[in-house]
Order: C-alpha cells, then sequence, then structure tokens
C-alpha cells in the first residue's frame, strides 16, 4: 500500500527567506501583508543566493523527518526554475528528508493531479489555492496569515495532530479548526 502524499512549500515554511529579504530592503513595512514592497517578480530569479543564504526553521528538518515515516514528502515550490539546483542542496544540507522538488506557480492544480492528502504553506494566495481544490492545508504560522486556522510552528507538535485529523477527515481545511484529543503519529 502507498503512503498518502504530503505536499510542503519550502519558502517561509521551511526556510526563513522573508529574515534574508529584511536584511537587503529593512523590515516589512506592513507585517501583516504577504509581499515587501520592494520585492519584484524578478528579484528571486536574480538573487538565487537567497535560497542558499536562508536559514530553515528551527525544529523543521526533525518534525518532517518524523513526518515522512509515515507520509511520503513532495515539495512543492513557487520558486523559479533557475533554483532548483541550489534548493536541492540545501535541502540536503540541513537534513530534511528525501522527496521529489516540484517547481510550479500553479501549486493547486499539480497537488490535485498527485493526489496530494494534504499540504504545508505559508502563502496566503497558495492556503486559498489548496482550499478551493480541497486539499486540506496546514499553516506555517506567519504575521501574515494568521486569519487562517490550523496554524502551527516547527517548534511545537500542533502539526502531528493536525495531519492525524485531517486523515481521519476531521479536519477540512485551514477555514475550519476544531480542537479534538489525537494520538501521536504511529510509525508504519
Amino acid at each position: 500500500m502507498s503512503r498518502k502524499i504530503i505536499a510542503v512549500d519550502i519558502c517561509n515554511t521551511l526556510a526563513d527567506i522573508n529574515s534574508e529579504i529584511q536584511k537587503v530592503y529593512g523590515a516589512f513595512p506592513v507585517p501583516s501583508v504577504y509581499h515587501h514592497p520592494k520585492v519584484n517578480p524578478e528579484f528571486f530569479r536574480n538573487n538565487l543566493w537567497i535560497f542558499k543564504k536562508a536559514n530553515p526553521f528551527t525544529g523543521a528538518a526533525e518534525q518532517l523527518t518524523e513526518i515522512s515515516k509515515t507520509y511520503k514528502i513532495i515539495y512543492i515550490t513557487a520558486r523559479p526554475k533557475e533554483a532548483q539546483e541550489v534548493t536541492i542542496e540545501w535541502l540536503q544540507k540541513n537534513n530534511f528528508p528525501k522527496g521529489i522538488v516540484f517547481f510550479t506557480t500553479k501549486k493547486a492544480i499539480l497537488a490535485k493531479s498527485l493526489g496530494v492528502m494534504a499540504a504545508i504553506e505559508d502563502a496566503p494566495n497558495e492556503i486559498e489555492g489548496y482550499i478551493s481544490k480541497g486539499i486540506p492545508v496546514i499553516v506555517k504560522k506567519q504575521p501574515y496569515n494568521t486569519a487562517y486556522r490550523n496554524l502551527f510552528d516547527w517548534a511545537h507538535d500542533e502539526i502531528k495532530s493536525y495531519l492525524c485529523h485531517i486523515k481521519e477527515n476531521k479536519i477540512k481545511n485551514a477555514r475550519i479548526k476544531e480542537v479534538y484529543a489525537c494520538e501521536r503519529l504511529q510509525v508504519h
């Protein structure tokens, strides 16, 4: 029996890209807004170094490695295709579990076609895309996405509880939050 698939975003979900942007352009003038106003669409294509330099969020590699014992991990990122080499190197260097890395601006469509059980994401537009395709989302807490449900931080264990409830169809999407007592994920 094949394992269920979890789609994981990289930028600001695993890698703290916003801290690197702040080093270049200063603090986000409005933290509740997703994009820094000085970052244009070509910024990342012209600054691939930012993907290499970003630090992983504390606990992300360890938590995702634990999750990978039960679920198949794939990475779906909106990074430019030119960032493929640096992205794969960064994941390896920071001890993230192996998984195919997809580069696309149509994350939810790709995830739906792959039969993804759930997504781990931070970006509001991507969260909405997954929800529109019926894919439950676990949201990496950031200042710009606190209106969503299923928020988590890698330094805590909430993500495992959310995955358990999604598997049991108790949590449908990031707009619904109910509190359940749930066992820790069991390694199969």
